[in-house]
């Protein structure tokens, strides 16, 4: 599946503690394809409709994807950690709350 081509649809929900989750979704299949967000605790600090974004293991390069492609954008407020990870920035769906779509070669599926 690497280098396939996905035409994808981004879905939000909220987390049981509050922030959002955000979801990318094949949309030939409507399977999730892998989950964008993380959620941490500095997560009820951020703006309404920011999420930390996961951008580490099968989610590397997917975030910067997006954000190349106008889908989503970071939003300024100081990087959280968890764990070994660092520099977990928050991002929102450029058309929020609506869902974000982008399609082109992403990484493989989760």
């Amino acid at each position: 599946m690497l280098g396939k081509p996905y035409k994808i649809r981004l879905e939000t929900d909220t987390y049981r503690t509050g922030g959002t989750a955000v979801f990318a979704v094949e949309e030939d299949t409507g399977e999730q394809f892998c989950t964008l967000s993380v959620n941490l605790p500095e997560t009820c600090e951020l703006p309404d409709g920011a999420w930390y974004g996961k951008h580490w293991s099968e989610n590397e390069g997917f975030l910067a994807q997006l954000v190349m492609q106008g889908v989503i954008s970071p939003v300024p407020c100081l990087p959280a950690q968890s764990g070994f990870v660092n520099n977990i920035l928050a991002y929102r769906l450029n058309d929020w709350p609506v869902s974000g779509q982008a399609e082109g070669p992403l990484p493989p599926a989760c």
